[in-house]
């Protein structure tokens, strides 16, 4: 089964997100990180915005709005949203500290939400809302799909594919397809 369709609904991430996007070359040269914030931070404001949209997420599916959000973020601004790559791990791509510091037991805050810019609380609040429902099977399975960042990643180390990091270019070249914007057509 072929999940493009579910993310799909990323194309509702506002225009004004969109505004001044160009292709400039296959391989990108990101910006200085201006962006690049603590994943566990993020991870806990992705928690409190799918809370307010009635989104329990397990860790599977936090992980892939992470990445989601981060995919989507390398395309509107050439920005990384975290300092930490995602990792290519058995179930998709993975935020490794951000799994092993957030606590999805503690009390849900909007501390981290309230101290992003407004752009990235909007491209959170875009994302929890279309993807928080999604179940975790689907997402990872979405996330494995051939020709993934993922897949890419873990096929060029069969020996040794786990916690590999999951280029950049890889993400922006796979999430620039995936909401549509591949110019070359």
């Amino acid at each position: 089964m072929n999940y493009h369709g579910m993310v799909y609904n990323c194309r509702n991430v506002p225009s004004a997100l969109l505004f001044g996007l160009e292709e400039s070359s296959i391989y990108m040269q990101f910006g200085e990180d201006k962006y690049a914030y603590d994943s566990v931070a993020v991870g806990y404001a992705l928690r409190y915005i799918a809370d307010k949209h009635g989104f329990k997420l397990n860790m599977t599916q936090l992980n892939k709005l992470l990445y989601i959000a981060y995919g989507v973020l390398l395309i509107i601004e050439k920005e990384r949203l975290t300092k930490e790559h995602p990792a290519a791990w058995p179930y998709g791509p993975v935020f490794p500290r951000m799994t092993n510091k957030v606590d999805l037991n503690s009390k849900i805050s909007s501390d981290e939400f309230d101290e992003l810019p407004p752009l990235i609380q909007e491209l959170l609040d875009v994302v929890a809302a279309n993807y928080g429902s999604i179940p975790a099977n689907r997402l990872s399975a979405w996330s494995h799909e051939e020709g993934s960042p993922w897949s890419i990643t873990v096929s060029k180390s069969p020996d040794d594919k786990w916690n590999q990091k999951i280029s950049d270019d890889d993400i922006y070249l796979y999430f620039r397809d995936f909401l549509g914007l591949n110019h070359e057509n």
